[in-house]
């Protein structure tokens, strides 16, 4: 397969195969030039225990499988569902108001304090303890490209009363109102140390590489479960003291070293330990846990105001916690008491059918005529579908002008997605923590969960 073919699909998409918005679908559906045709569709209802806690499933019909397969008319396009679906054991969504939380220097120390106790913390290039409050020295985030605005940020370390040493970052920038990120380190002498390294999840590298080693081994090599791992990173949350989170996802991971040239090999694993992923769980309803950020751009504009998502990630190793990365702390309201119905189950597959069709047409549109890097577009596209989902997800206007936004219920479709330029060669992409297409369970409209709304 062309090399820039492959990299241009893994690129497409990691930024977002779904796409459009509310305010997008209608451009998105001029390039659908016919209805999608239905082949099979079967659905299969497990055995329900009815009682109060599952009336929302029943409220809205909505079987524990779901089993289909359809496809456009020209058949390059064909979606198979074979699906779990979860739903929240409760009798209504209701949709709570968010806002920006405003970190002070109050707020820092906190979170220092839950962090790290009563250690100072240093300056990394002075090796000077901070004075309060913090001084954000302000830097373009690139010199070449002013456009992209700037970073306001803190480099420091800290030594925790165990002798543990820590990077400790704050960090602001336009779409991320505060990132507080701390790396464990060897010693002090290690902060002038370039050594990065990047977080992979073990299940995909295991079926890409066959020097990857199993889990049974990884664990061993941890000394710990993921259930002792997580006791681990429970205890750092509570200290938080933040209302309903709890862990949304986890998984099994390796520490790579960047820099390495070709395939990783064995000797780029530096590190391995799981990663715990947090939100919150409001009224028994969780925000649904994405890997993207939010915060996105549309197009050049630069009048809306951006806002990424609340994020709590920790990563526990043989050494203990390794790595706390917590962003954008939102302030929770008070629920709305009006409550909002949600559509029947089937219209939202319906909604799924025809976008997921609408949005992957420009797929086949041969640019390879036009000014640009682009290759030969696929002869076929096909997703499958393994986990539907139903949480919340915070929505907001980002033209308001406001750090304000919503929890509002949306459903999420997870899966691979199979694509093939030749027609005979097939080649699998996935990404557990990406949906491949996010819904509005209120009205049906999609979501673009790079943009936010």
């Amino acid at each position: 397969m062309n090399q820039r073919n492959v990299t241009a699909l893994a690129a497409f998409i990691s930024i977002g195969i779904v796409g459009g918005c509310a305010s997008a679908s209608e451009s998105l559906l001029v390039q659908q030039k016919s209805e999608p045709k239905l082949v099979i569709a079967k659905e299969t209802v497990k055995e329900q225990k009815y009682d109060t806690l599952v009336s929302l499933r029943e409220k809205l019909k909505v079987p524990e499988h779901w089993q289909s397969e359809s496809s456009d008319q020209t058949g390059k396009i064909s979606l198979s569902v074979d699906a779990e679906i979860t739903v929240p054991p409760v009798n209504s969504i209701p949709i709570i108001p968010v806002s920006q939380h405003s970190f002070t220097q109050k707020e820092i120390d906190a979170v220092t304090q839950a962090l790290f106790g009563d250690a100072d913390v240093y300056d990394a290039n002075t090796y000077t303890a901070l004075e309060t409050p913090y001084v954000f020295q302000e830097e373009l985030i690139d010199p070449w490209a002013p456009e992209q605005g700037s970073v306001k940020q803190i480099n420091s370390f800290v030594e925790t009363a165990d002798g543990s040493c820590y990077r400790y970052n704050l960090t602001k920038t336009d779409a991320f109102p505060m990132k507080v990120w701390a790396k464990r380190i060897d010693s002090v002498a290690a902060l002038a140390e370039k050594h990065a390294a990047i977080w992979s999840e073990h299940a995909p590298m295991k079926q890409l590489y066959a020097w990857v080693p199993d889990e049974l081994e990884l664990s061993g090599e941890i000394g710990m479960t993921k259930t002792e791992a997580q006791r681990l990173a429970d205890e750092a949350v509570d200290r938080l003291n933040l209302t309903g989170m709890q862990v949304h996802s986890s998984e099994l991971v390796l520490g790579l070293r960047l820099g390495y040239s070709g395939a990783p090999q064995k000797k780029d694993m530096i590190n391995a330990g799981y990663a715990f992923h947090y939100t919150r769980n409001l009224h028994a309803v969780p925000i649904t846990y994405t890997a993207v950020s939010g915060g996105a751009k549309m197009g050049m504009e630069n009048d809306a105001v951006r806002w990424g998502y609340e994020t709590l990630d920790i990563y526990i190793t043989k050494d203990g916690i390794d790595e706390i990365c917590f962003a954008n702390q939102y302030d929770i309201g008070s629920p709305d008491t009006n409550k909002m119905e949600l559509l029947p189950f089937s219209d939202i597959m319906a909604v799924f059918d025809k976008m997921m069709q609408v949005q992957n047409a420009a797929l086949f549109i041969d640019k390879s005529a036009d000014e640009g890097d682009y290759g030969t577009p696929p002869q076929a596209v096909n997703y499958h579908i393994d986990k539907i989902t139903l949480g919340y997800m915070r929505i907001y206007d980002p033209y308001s002008g406001k750090r304000e936004g919503k929890l509002v219920p949306v459903w999420d479709f997870y899966g691979s997605c199979t694509i093939s330029y030749d027609g005979i060669t097939p080649k699998s992409f996935r990404d557990a923590n990406k949906s491949v297409l996010t819904v509005n369970a209120i009205d049906g409209t999609v979501v673009d969960r790079w943009l936010g709304f």
